[in-house]
């Protein structure tokens, strides 16, 4: 579960370039449930990722992920809680070490570190079927280094990696805009399989409005700072991307470009 309460996030505070990112968001997302963010550009989509990862301590306000309240807890602090799959490839995971190096680091992730193996023989066997359930044939190179993975593949195994450790979040940060359409696509329907299967709590920013409508059970719309549409259930199922972006319209009362929202 997700509450985030009244949360405020100001950057630059008392410069010229002091800028209101969130303005009193509260939101309360279901332990399991799926939500797309959408929003134009600076509307504080990446911000509440940031607030949610602990990249970004708020100004004001509370953020609790299940029953702990972790407000102004460290990144670090939260790393067993939450777990982020970013939008360029390259990061989240080390393309200098294997796969199964970045698999053993991600299981571990929000442990102490000790001087055990990470590698031991059952938790290869692990990793190698976790790894198989893809279809890539990555089961076979769990020794190749991660940087010789097209961008697509290592999404995949990013994937894997952020259920290794048992996190209650799971966050997206435009996971798929790095991909070719195809890849994208795959990705997205193995990111919809594993949120189902593991039962995440689960946030995923987009620019395409087309994916904030085919996945998960809910849509936020953020501008300004502020959600200013939030549908679910039946009200969303039958929703176009037209009629998002008419609704869109209605509720700011003003005009807003097509080019400022992706229809993809």
């Amino acid at each position: 579960m997700i509450s985030v309460k009244d949360i405020k996030v100001v950057f630059g505070r008392g410069t010229p370039l002091q800028k209101q990112a969130l303005n009193g968001v509260n939101l309360t997302i279901e332990q399991g449930s799926f939500v797309t963010v959408i929003g134009s550009n600076g509307a504080g989509k990446s911000t509440l990722l940031g607030v949610l990862a602990g990249d970004v301590i708020p100004s004001e306000g509370q953020v609790l992920i299940g029953k702990n309240e972790v407000t102004r807890k460290s990144t670090a602090a939260r790393a067993g809680l939450v777990a982020r799959v970013f939008q360029d490839p390259l990061t989240g995971s080390c393309g200098s070490l294997s796969i199964e190096e970045n698999l053993a680091l991600a299981a571990r992730r929000g442990e102490k570190r000790g001087l055990a193996p990470a590698l031991a023989g059952k938790r290869r066997d692990y990793f190698r079927e976790r790894i198989a359930e893809l279809n890539l044939g990555l089961e076979n190179r769990l020794k190749d280094r991660m940087d010789l993975l097209s961008g697509g593949q290592r999404q995949a195994v990013s994937l894997v990696m952020a259920t290794l450790a048992g996190s209650e979040v799971l966050l997206l940060d435009e996971h798929t805009a790095a991909l070719d359409p195809g890849m994208a696509e795959f990705v997205m329907n193995l990111t919809q399989k594993i949120v189902a299967e593991r039962k995440l709590t689960t946030m995923m920013v987009t620019h395409s409005m087309r994916q904030a409508l085919d996945y998960g059970h809910r849509t936020i719309m953020l501008h300004g700072g502020e959600i200013v549409l939030d549908v679910a259930g039946d009200n969303r199922k039958n929703l176009q991307v037209e009629d998002l972006i008419a609704m869109f319209r209605k509720m700011r009362g003003q005009t807003l470009d097509d080019d400022a929202l992706l229809i993809g």
